[in-house]
């Protein structure tokens, strides 16, 4: 007998040990948080990377001036492994692995929170992974209408040896073209915003 069903599944629970074995680093996993901002239309990009003396953690935090994200799409553009995306050129995500594959390499155990605003309507959604994968998902949402739009993320408990001058350097330089696009896009990591290096 074959099976009808069309396309792979993916066994649950695997996309944790798949995601954290393709490569993806902690530098690279903020880029694809600022990414996400830029696709956004952001011209404005706040990182915080903060460790704490006592646990030795890092705590993530990133906000941007974006259109932020539409409460019906919330949920599936944060925890589904792939989403349709139109292809426009000037975009630096197309397949929806992203954001979800940040949250899984940097989230090993605690509460993420995403704080979203677009067109009048602020979404909250936590997210929580424990230390054997188990993951709780609570969403909700409120009118708004005198809010700005745009996108908080917040990732606490971040085992990492990552350094801020690091992020600062690299930033610099990879973001360097962005400048082309945009008169006043800039980027704020710790309070400082980036002097853009041409590479």
């Amino acid at each position: 007998q074959v099976d009808s069903d069309t396309g792979y599944g993916l066994e649950v629970g695997a996309e944790f040990p798949l995601i954290r074995n393709i490569g993806f680093d902690t530098i690279s996993c903020i880029f694809e948080l600022i990414d996400n901002s830029v696709d956004a239309e952001a011209s404005k990009i706040y990182v915080w990377w903060v460790r704490d003396e006592k646990t030795k953690l890092y705590t993530l935090r990133i906000k941007d001036n974006g259109i932020g994200v539409p409460r019906r799409r919330v949920v599936p553009v944060f925890t589904k492994l792939g989403i349709k995306e139109r292809y426009l050129i000037n975009r630096t995500g197309h397949y929806g692995i992203g954001a979800k594959a940040t949250l899984i390499n940097l989230l090993l155990d605690g509460t993420a929170t995403i704080t979203t605003t677009h067109e009048g309507v602020t979404s909250i959604f936590n997210i929580t992974h424990t230390k054997d994968n188990d993951v709780k998902k609570v969403f909700g949402y409120y009118d708004d209408p005198n809010a700005e739009s745009g996108t908080m993320i917040v990732i606490p408990g971040i085992k990492s040896k990552l350094q801020v001058e690091r992020l600062i350097r690299e930033i610099s330089c990879v973001y360097y073209p962005n400048t082309e696009n945009y008169d006043d896009f800039s980027i704020i990591v710790n309070d400082k915003e980036i002097d853009f290096v041409d590479p």
